[in-house]
């Protein structure tokens, strides 16, 4: 299997590089090392793999092939792994639980005391992330069982619809549209215009969540100044609680904001932005991870309400 997979690694930089120096130089690897490795697998299979001889250099029909089956045989592989690794724990069986953003750890707590209640043999583990992005990767390699955050729409994935998150617009008090006289601003499409051009507080490029928010602005015509990024819901919040700039936050993200009262929230309509929360797993995962996948999203909504 290692040999397999340090072929597929090079047969992978081959379809990214344009000579043979690239593709060792890339993998750390040497320039004769790695035309020893392509040569000893052509031998092998009696076929040619990759055109050295071009430039740039590029795969054979068989290379594309062979690339693809052990890109099957791989994941393969590593989804046995997986499996037997239920067996193989010493602890007991070891389910990944990623949980995104980070607010939902509030709930967290509970969730998981009941889960392990009904699954008494079962070792959860919890991981945390920033942003949703990189879960269907994550997912598809095995490397997490159950992902809860956003709703993900991806090949080879399932997912559970869970409830749908409010966004609101925070105003601080030294914008234009603050209202001291009362907490929220009723949404107008002729309201949220006015937010044009207001200095903002983002969220990492990394954020699934900020690009959602980039593209409500985007349709509706507006730009806003991202003065600010950090890769903290919260503490995005409090910056523009403070006067650095408007942000859209989550209904979740308020309860942390503290008492200050000196800024408006405008609730968004949900036609406007999606944020459906999912349950999402493997489609290939084992029976195990898809019955706590389904007691995961029985327990969420009975806790939401």
């Amino acid at each position: 299997m290692m040999e397999n997979k340090l072929i597929y690694k090079i047969l992978t930089a081959v379809s990214t590089n344009n000579t043979i120096s690239n593709v060792a130089n890339g993998l750390y690897l040497s320039q004769p090392y790695v035309s020893q490795i392509i040569s000893k697998t052509e031998k092998k299979y009696e076929t040619k793999l990759v055109n050295r001889n071009e430039k740039p250099i590029s795969l054979t029909a068989a290379g594309i092939k062979l690339l693809q089956d052990l890109d099957d045989e791989i994941k393969l592989h590593e989804k046995t792994k997986r499996d037997l690794s239920f067996f193989a724990s010493k602890n007991g069986r070891v389910i990944c639980v990623a949980i995104t953003p980070i607010w939902i750890s509030n709930l967290t707590a509970k969730v998981i005391h009941d889960l392990q209640a009904m699954f008494p043999e079962v070792q959860f583990q919890i991981e945390r992330f920033f942003t949703a992005e990189n879960a269907p990767a994550l997912l598809q390699s095995n490397k997490i069982d159950i992902f809860w955050g956003a709703f993900l729409h991806q090949d080879q994935i399932t997912s559970q619809y869970l409830y749908r998150s409010k966004a609101y617009v925070i105003i601080p008090f030294n914008h234009p549209l603050y209202d001291q006289s009362q907490k929220y601003l009723a949404y107008t499409p002729e309201l949220f215009a006015k937010l044009n051009k207001s200095n903002y507080v983002a969220l990492t490029d990394n954020s699934l969540y900020q690009t959602i928010v980039d593209h409500v602005f985007e349709d509706d015509g507006l730009k806003v100044k991202k003065i600010i990024r950090t890769n903290d819901f919260i503490g995005a919040g409090l910056l523009a609680i403070e006067g650095m700039g408007i942000t859209i936050t989550l209904g979740d993200i308020l309860l942390y904001l503290g008492n200050k009262h000196n800024y408006n929230l405008m609730e968004l309509p949900e036609s406007l932005i999606n944020l459906d929360v999912g349950i999402s797993i493997n489609a290939t995962s084992p029976d195990l991870v898809k019955k706590v996948a389904e007691k995961l999203q029985l327990i969420i909504q009975k806790s939401v309400g």
